[in-house]
């Protein structure tokens, strides 16, 4: 072996085992052994792109600032007092851009305003009125310091410390009673589903513009049968199946009167109810004319069942009775859509659900079917007819602030005043 050869074959040797070389001088004799040249090659460095969640300096720095001025920033507290809640955290705040230098802040929010709409005029045709109607719109305010952000965040966290506490509470409380039901005593989680629109694989364009919808109101009960407290024996879906499409009080009444009878008959025994719902207030705490209210004042005479409802907290209202509904819109959809069925209307619905999703644990893993033993779904129509939407011996006097209402009891039976008096 040469000279050269050796001198290079050690300089590869060296380069492989990542020991101390020249790193130019290696590629020249990799190159010159490859019969590549003695040309070096060389990488252009190029400069990247910035992400597109990448924060500029001068954010972070605004940021830095913020919570290091002497209005939020505190001292640091220990971690016992911050686990036994004896230390507060400075609320947080997300400023606009372009706050950095100013003067004044700018901050989100959200408030309800007053609008005016144009209408159609009942009765004269081709003339519209203006009607003044409230919504939530996203509002931007000026403040002149961070001082009165501050204090206009805790003005606002003061009504949410107690939805928060409500809703923790109910749901805690819940999960209390399913584990510890009175006996022989039903508690029935209720709530519309959104409509289902009847579709079909062939249809026409003046049928796509104007389908028919079907009115889907899921109750999911849990049913203890037993003579002692204990956790429910039985849970069945109960689905109420209409083509009305009013979902107001009346429904509401026609619907759970359908479900004490099926309960009634399905588990004798049965002697109170104990119903929970979300805080709609055309639905289940009607606020006009307070027919809701009505109705469990007279729940003994109209099921012959002790009722109590509880009202969940403002958008915390999710149950078993919407995975239901989404259960039985989706199977519909899907049957149409590989041309497995025609649903045209509500009836043919029914028909389908009582066919095809009666049996709760059908395509359930095996080792998952105990679970659905003794799980069960039934299905009830109710047709436009059944439901009577004019019942004027419900009409009571408005009552004020239903939404701070959070259950409604009846112990007994009171003289019912006219709307006039």
């Amino acid at each position: 072996m040469t000279e050269k050869r050796r001198r290079n074959y050690k300089y590869l040797a060296n380069a492989a085992c990542r020991a101390t070389a020249k790193y130019p001088r290696v590629k020249q004799l990799v190159a010159s052994l490859l019969g590549l040249g003695s040309k070096v090659t060389r990488h252009k460095i190029i400069s990247r792109k910035p992400r597109s969640d990448w924060v500029p300096e001068a954010t972070k720095d605004l940021v830095s600032g913020f919570w290091k001025s002497e209005a939020v920033s505190q001292e640091v507290p220990l971690k016992k007092r911050v686990k036994r809640g004896r230390a507060t955290i400075p609320p947080g705040l997300l400023l606009h851009r372009g706050n950095s230098g100013a003067t004044s802040l700018k901050f989100d929010e959200w408030k309800t305003t007053t609008q005016e709409v144009a209408v159609k005029s009942k009765g004269q045709s081709g003339r519209r009125q203006t009607k003044v109607v409230k919504r939530l719109t996203r509002v931007t305010s000026v403040v002149q310091n961070v001082e009165e952000v501050i204090a206009h965040l805790k003005r606002d966290m003061t009504s949410y410390a107690a939805h928060k506490f409500r809703a923790d509470w109910q749901a805690e409380q819940f999960k209390v009673l399913k584990s510890n039901m009175p006996p022989h005593s039903a508690v029935l989680v209720m709530d519309f589903a959104m409509n289902y629109t009847c579709f079909l694989q062939d249809e026409i364009q003046s049928y796509h513009w104007s389908p028919p919808q079907v009115t889907i109101h899921p109750c999911y009960t849990y049913i203890n049968s037993s003579d002692k407290c204990s956790p429910p024996t039985h849970t069945e879906a109960i689905i109420m199946i209409s083509p009305d499409p009013q979902h107001d009080a009346a429904a509401v009444a026609k619907f759970l009167s359908e479900c004490s009878e099926h309960l009634k008959k399905s588990y004798p025994g049965i002697t109170a109810m104990l119903q929970f719902s979300d805080c709609c207030t055309s639905q289940y705490r009607n606020y006009r004319c307070s027919t809701s209210f009505a109705d469990i004042l007279f729940s003994q005479e109209d099921l012959g069942l002790k009722i109590q409802r509880h009202y969940f907290e403002r958008s915390h209202g999710k149950s078993p009775a919407d995975g239901q509904g989404a259960v039985v819109k989706r199977a519909a959809t899907l049957a149409v859509t590989r041309r497995e069925a025609q649903i045209r209307s509500a009836e043919e619905f029914h028909q389908f659900c009582q066919e095809k999703l009666t049996d709760v644990g059908q395509g359930v893993y095996p080792s998952r079917q105990k679970e659905y033993e003794d799980a069960k779904r039934s299905f009830i129509y109710v047709t436009s007819e059944d439901i009577d939407h004019n019942r004027p011996d419900r009409h009571v006097k408005t009552v004020i602030g239903t939404m701070s209402i959070h259950a409604i009891k009846a112990t007994g039976r009171l003289p019912v005043p006219h709307p006039d008096t």
